[in-house]
């Protein structure tokens, strides 16, 4: 069993340090995708570290933006061309941290073959429904400039919304996922193959939240999906974005079956980041 890791990342060159460490085995490796924006003198440690590959395809990623899908699709695309072929691949970003050992990661995967780890809402939900203008509307969110919401609005008074393929079933709501190798040659395929499918998507928004998702579910492959993503999200806050996880959450993070735990900042609070190194410790401990 062999497990590639993608990673995006944006920033904090330390704490990525940390995360590569904890998920660091002999039968993983992580591909790093460093946003175009980077400093990559930041990043230096990363070209001679042996567990990792970065992506040469490097995109200029912005929240929301179709930009996030190419990255991704971008380092699939180089996986699979990998001469290693790996079981399953496995989407995190920088500030994702394993809550458990990369042993005990690994042997789920072995006990799960060929299954497809994702989060999503069917048609009739009402996230889907909120979704919708995400990918009706034209949004310029990879191509911001001075004027390009005014110019967006115009745009979209002007123009009719795009139409999506009739029969096409549309799914989706968490973009982290874990893929087995037939699923991600699948959609790479897909890609190469229904470009002008692909093209519409280039101005909507959120679209790595449903557009992978919903190329598998639409696939012969449909009956390998799992409707969970194995990550540990707190949403309680009612923002845009997760909560950033403290040590307040240590007892949470001790007794859920995820295997990560999204998101964590080594500036707010390192401490929950020691106390997860030191529970795997003590976990290794008792089994010698």
């Amino acid at each position: 069993m062999k497990v590639a890791h993608i990673i995006l990342v944006h920033n904090k060159p330390l704490q990525l340090k940390r995360l590569l460490q904890r998920l660091e085995h002999a039968n993983a490796k992580a591909f790093v995708h460093l946003d175009r924006k980077c400093n990559l003198e930041d990043y230096a440690f990363l070209e001679t570290h042996p567990f990792v590959d970065l992506i040469s395809d490097r995109q200029n990623v912005t929240w929301g933006g179709f930009s996030i899908v190419k990255a991704i699709m971008a380092a699939i695309l180089q996986i699979i061309k990998s001469p290693v072929k790996y079981d399953y691949i496995n989407l995190i970003s920088g500030q994702d941290y394993p809550l458990k050992s990369p042993e005990a990661f690994l042997s789920f995967l072995e006990k799960n073959p060929g299954k497809v780890f994702m989060e999503y809402h069917l048609p009739g939900h009402s996230w889907l429904e909120e979704a919708k203008e995400r990918l009706s509307l034209y949004h310029l969110t990879d191509f911001k400039f001075k004027g390009s919401t005014r110019l967006e609005r115009v745009i979209n008074f002007f123009l009719p919304p795009q139409k999506m393929p009739a029969g096409f079933m549309f799914i989706g709501h968490s973009g982290w996922f874990t893929l087995d190798w037939e699923s991600a040659a699948y959609v790479v395929d897909f890609f190469e193959k229904n470009k002008s499918f692909i093209w519409k998507f280039k101005w909507s928004w959120g679209s790595d939240e449903i557009l992978i998702q919903s190329i598998l579910y639409n696939s012969p492959l449909q009956h390998k999906m799992v409707n969970n993503n194995l990550r540990y999200i707190d949403w309680s806050e009612g923002n845009v974005s997760p909560k950033t996880l403290t040590i307040a959450d240590q007892q949470k993070l001790l007794t859920t079956d995820c295997f990560f735990g999204r998101k964590f900042d080594m500036d707010i609070d390192e401490n929950i980041l020691n106390y997860l190194d030191q529970i795997e410790y003590n976990e290794a401990t008792d089994q010698l």
